[in-house]
């Protein structure tokens, strides 16, 4: 598991990036399973190294469905979910470093809504 893609990009992130991904997933603007913030919760123990043991898929498994059997693909989606609000937080991270390129989408945006007077 510490090889996956989201694994992979969660050790991108700076500590305080890592601290406010927590909020972004929490937001259900952004999304609403209730497993990824799980599974947030399960592997900040491991940040940032993400080298343990219990990092197993089966171990991981059993710590957010303790009451299911393994199944791969049940995890598997999971971390998919989980990789593409990533994804999506780190756009919105590289967008608000960029203010230029901010007000640019904004007044695309509000051009493409026909809202000439704003």
């Amino acid at each position: 598991m510490y090889q996956s893609k989201l694994v992979r990009l969660l050790k991108l992130l700076t500590p305080d990036e890592f601290r406010h991904f927590y909020k972004f997933i929490r937001s259900i603007y952004f999304q609403n399973n209730a497993n990824v913030v799980k599974l947030y919760v399960l592997l900040r123990k491991y940040y940032p190294d993400f080298h343990d043991d219990k990092m197993d898929k089966k171990k991981v498994f059993k710590h957010l469905f303790p009451e299911r059997r393994y199944k791969s693909d049940t995890l598997a989606s999971l971390m998919t979910k989980m990789t593409k609000v990533l994804e999506e937080y780190l756009l919105v991270l590289d967008l608000e470093k960029d203010s230029f390129e901010y007000m640019v989408n904004d007044m695309r945006l509000i051009i493409l809504r026909k809202a000439q007077k704003h």
